[in-house]
């Protein structure tokens, strides 16, 4: 026989040998990587078997190929039959899915832990989620450093710049967990900052050095991260006094309870007077009003913080952030300077709606927290601090230990008043 029609021959019978209709799971390999072992002395490879998920060794041939007999391979009916219905599966890995979480920027070590000193920021890191939606079921933090776990009057988070969860004290085990899940969407960044707010009093615990780190995270899927991660550490100092910002009940505060007609506009719900200390001046930098009254979000528009500076007076919008807890937030921008000694009239003000009739309005200060100012000399976050009473506060009173921590006068919508009538 021919040694021409051998060759050819030879390469058919290595196609047919495994079936009517062979099929090579290679990948995305190229026709030529596929055909080239039939061009080449040398034995066949293992061929996997696509419809039955078998492998099995073709035909081990050995074409003897000399210079002067090289083989070529002719276009037939039978092998553009064959050749045609080779066909190369797409296969694609799927995509892994999980959790990256990585130390961010940190805060700078040696700095002091100043009695008093609000939401000091420790700890800084940042949750990916990588491949999909991952839920971050809770994660926990622990004191870490060589100082008594009284450093910390509570430890937060704030999750991008907001507060997320819960304040508390640290447990028995030196550790606190936010316990509320959220979700990542596939490719987003969240930014989280472990905080503390250290202790009214430092007494005892001069020059402690305490940390809180980030010890683990549990989510929906598996977390790739090195735990613990470790922030800044701090030094109590408490020599070092800080600003203050007492509160007490404002001028512009009704200061009894009102019985207001529907669609009645510019109404002063409720008002407070912030006085800075003889330590430092302070820049008043956000304000968090809870409105615990039965009016929905609905019948009250328009309303705007007012701020009385000797005499002058400035708007500022007040933004429902939390409409179930009808929390309304003002942030002032740059902030507001308060000199040392000197004081503020701080109230909220709005528009009554149509709707509203029977129900109660009630503005109140829900925490110490929810009035935050920035200590010029020391850089220290500052919370107000008001009390009249240890126990709970009657309407017009500050109580520092219950909530709410300001308990506004609790007012009345009530038929009548001005109606409008639209052709």
């Amino acid at each position: 026989m021919n040694k021409k029609i051998i060759t050819n021959f030879a390469l058919v019978l290595a196609l047919v040998f495994m079936g009517n209709t062979p099929v090579f799971s290679a990948g995305n390999i190229p026709a030529l990587q596929i055909w080239k072992p039939f061009l080449q002395p040398q034995l066949m490879p293992i061929v996997p078997l696509a419809s039955s998920g078998k492998t099995k060794a073709a035909v081990a041939l050995s074409i003897p190929v000399t210079s002067s007999s090289k083989p070529k391979v002719k276009a037939s009916a039978l092998t553009a039959s064959v050749i045609s219905s080779v066909s190369v599966p797409q296969t694609s890995a799927k995509e892994e899915v999980f959790l990256d979480v990585q130390p961010d920027v940190q805060p700078p070590s040696g700095s002091l832990a100043i009695a008093g000193a609000q939401i000091v920021p420790f700890t800084n890191v940042k949750f990916t989620a990588v491949g999909g939606d991952v839920t971050v079921n809770n994660f926990t933090i622990q004191q870490t450093g060589l100082a008594s776990d009284s450093v910390f009057f509570i430890v937060g988070i704030l999750k991008d710049g907001a507060l997320f969860a819960t304040p508390n004290g640290l447990n028995v085990n030196h550790q606190y967990s936010p316990n509320m899940p959220f979700t990542i969407s596939k490719g987003q960044t969240v930014q989280i900052a472990i905080c503390g707010n250290i202790a009214y009093s430092l007494a005892g615990l001069d020059g402690q050095q305490p940390a809180l780190s980030l010890m683990n995270v549990d989510a929906s899927v598996p977390v790739k991260g090195t735990f613990p991660i470790k922030g800044a550490t701090y030094t109590t100092n408490a020599a070092v006094v800080l600003g203050s910002l007492t509160a007490t009940l404002g001028a512009y505060d009704p200061r009894v309870e009102k019985n207001i007609y529907l669609n009645t506009p510019d109404v002063i719900f409720s008002g407070v007077r912030l006085q800075a200390g003889n330590t430092e001046p302070v820049l008043l930098k956000y304000f968090t009003w809870k409105q615990d009254g039965s009016v929905s979000s609905d019948d009250l528009t328009n309303l705007k913080m007012y701020v009385d500076a000797n005499g002058v007076t400035t708007s500022y919008d007040s933004i429902l952030i939390d409409p179930v807890k009808r929390a309304y937030f003002t942030d002032f921008g740059n902030g507001l300077v308060i000199a040392k000694g000197s004081a503020v009239e701080v109230y909220i003000k709005g528009d009554v709606g149509p709707h509203a009739s029977g129900k109660t309005i009630n503005f109140n200060i829900n925490l110490p927290t929810d009035i935050l100012a920035y200590g010029l000399d020391t850089h220290n976050l500052i919370n107000s601090f008001g009390i009249d009473t240890l126990g709970y506060a009657a309407e017009g009173q500050f109580a520092l230990y219950t909530v709410p921590y300001f308990h506004g006068f609790v007012h009345t919508v009530i038929p009548g008043g001005i109606i409008n009538i639209s052709k």
